[in-house]
């Protein structure tokens, strides 16, 4: 849709946003819209850039810019550890720096990622994993994308068997599992690996 409007609307929202940021230079609102056109437009260095600026200024819930930030560099080769450190430190922040180190060992993890603790933001976890394991899967890398599904895994049933205080945690808990697209993306890895029975398992469940 932003794209049919033209160039004159990308300048002007360019204009728009730069002026929101000078006024407050940790808007970051506006930050992000300016580089999320500027994604639109295919300005990939601007818009990581961008991101990036905004981790910086510390925002209380870094995940959904950590995403974001993923996101633009996995569109460009030459950004892809840039974009798999963003998706190590979103897994880190929702399973603990520590866990995710252990179970997915390939993953690079910054000194200040293995000190965090599980926060159990699973949705974002969800997000993160399907994207690592998509762009993954285009590598060819399959016993990757099938550690990164089997660790998530793992750290759900971890939650599940949990005793808990309060019965709303429990249902919580009980309501936890991984999305359908992992799954699936799961049992074709195995299939890939020569591991027939366990993709029958996976397309069964």
């Amino acid at each position: 849709m932003f794209l049919e409007l033209g160039q004159d609307f990308y300048l002007k929202a360019q204009y728009c946003f730069g002026r929101a940021i000078k006024l407050d230079r940790k808007d970051v609102e506006a930050i992000a819209d300016r580089a999320h056109v500027q994604s639109l437009w295919g300005k990939v260095d601007k818009a990581v850039a961008g991101y990036e600026a905004i981790l910086r200024l510390s925002p209380p819930q870094p995940e959904q810019f950590l995403l974001r930030l993923a996101e633009e560099c996995l569109r460009e080769g030459r950004y892809w550890e840039k974009g798999v450190g963003a998706l190590s430190e979103v897994l880190c922040r929702v399973m603990g720096g520590l866990f995710v180190q252990k179970q997915i060992g390939f993953l690079p993890i910054r000194p200040k990622a293995e000190r965090f603790v599980p926060s159990k933001r699973m949705e974002v976890g969800y997000e993160a994993s399907s994207v690592l394991v998509r762009h993954l899967m285009g590598l060819k890398r399959y016993g990757d994308a099938a550690a990164v599904v089997q660790a998530l895994h793992f750290f759900i049933a971890k939650l599940r068997e949990r005793q808990t205080r309060f019965e709303e945690e429990s249902e919580e808990q009980q309501q936890l599992a991984l999305p359908l697209d992992l799954v699936v993306r799961f049992g074709i890895c195995q299939l890939y690996l020569d591991k027939l029975a366990s993709a029958l398992q996976c397309f069964a469940a």
